[in-house]
């Protein structure tokens, strides 16, 4: 489940209040320039005040879409506007770090921080140390195009109310550097489209569209990483792919459901998955052309914090093999668009 926060605010004055008004406004959008996220607390504000104010209003987690212009603020320092750049819109980084504030509810035992970007390409592949609440959380190399990162990071690290994530980078480059035609001077390393933080709960719900973090940091070998792809759902290339997804424990349980909700490629009759879960069989499952969700029983036993879940196909034949049209010759599997499971 998405979280998302800000709401939309309407203001009339009187024309007597005007002047105070417009500068009121100009000295509020001066601090929003200077990078003060406008829909977060204030960072002087001690914490405890302000979840016992606001907890109530918080989300359990927070997605932050930064090519998003029309939303809440939550740039603090080190990033560009959004840009549209091919498919994507996303901000780019400026300088070696760059930070986001959010709100959350707290209270949380654990949670999964992902984020959706990609290096600047003359970098090549870019080493990012990312710290919450100036704590360090984890580390990753940003490199290979769009992709998500994904860290389970301890409940302790973040605050009921304001939180912050810091991402600090290895090296930077500046386009004009390279490129005697360019004039743009900033220091960039690492374009990001979006930020999750999530608690991690008894049940797991991944959507695997194009613009998902904490989803699309679930997959591991076997997927298509495609940046023009905009729709739902994501491909499984080769004869084995697999995804990684993480469960609170909970009480007393008859066992867990799985859901896997995919199609075969256009023109394939059925398409036959092998599952396993954390390396034992589960079950073999078949799909059409057209959507459908698949139920599987899962015993507790063989659930654990960590779940590694693989889909294995024998006999895949690429698009253009089934549709004369078609000129795509990559051993397409399925196109998975959900997976959700969820305790009994």
């Amino acid at each position: 489940m998405l979280f998302t926060f800000g709401a939309t605010r309407e203001v009339r004055a009187p024309s007597t209040l005007g002047l105070r008004l417009a500068v009121a406004s100009a000295l509020l959008g001066a601090l929003a320039c200077k990078g003060l996220a406008d829909d977060v607390g204030d960072p002087g504000e001690p914490q405890a005040a302000a979840a016992e104010l606001q907890l109530g209003s918080y989300a359990p987690g927070s997605v932050i879409d930064l090519g998003f212009e029309g939303g809440p603020n939550h740039t603090v320092a080190g990033f560009s506007m959004p840009e549209q750049i091919g498919p994507r819109r996303a901000r780019w980084s400026e300088g070696d770090v760059s930070t986001v504030a959010f709100n959350l509810r707290g209270g949380e035992k654990e949670y999964l921080v992902a984020f959706l970007a990609e290096p600047y390409h003359v970098l090549g592949e870019v080493p990012v140390s990312i710290a919450a609440n100036k704590r360090p959380l984890g580390q990753a190399s940003v490199g290979g195009g769009w992709r998500a990162y994904g860290f389970v990071a301890q409940g302790e690290l973040f605050n009921a109310g304001r939180n912050e994530l810091a991402f600090q980078f290895a090296r930077t480059g500046r386009p004009s550097d390279t490129d005697p035609q360019s004039n743009d001077l900033r220091e960039l390393a690492v374009r990001f489209e979006q930020i999750q933080v999530q608690p991690i709960g008894v049940a797991a719900e991944l959507s695997l569209g194009s613009q998902n973090a904490a989803a699309l940091s679930a997959l591991r070998e076997g997927w298509v990483r495609d940046a023009s792809d905009r729709g739902t759902g994501t491909w499984t290339t080769g004869e084995r792919s697999v995804l990684v997804f993480y469960l609170a424990k909970v009480g007393d349980t008859s066992g867990y459901r799985l859901a896997l909700t995919a199609r075969a490629p256009r023109g394939a009759k059925q398409r036959q998955v092998n599952l396993s879960l954390n390396g034992e069989p589960l079950e073999r499952l078949t799909f059409a052309d057209s959507k459908q969700t698949a139920i599987v029983e899962v015993p507790t036993a063989r659930v654990r914090t960590e779940n590694e879940l693989a889909l294995e196909f024998e006999q895949l034949e690429a698009p253009a093999e089934l549709d004369p049209a078609s000129k795509d010759t990559r051993p397409l599997g399925l196109r998975v668009f959900e997976v959700n499971v969820t305790p009994r």
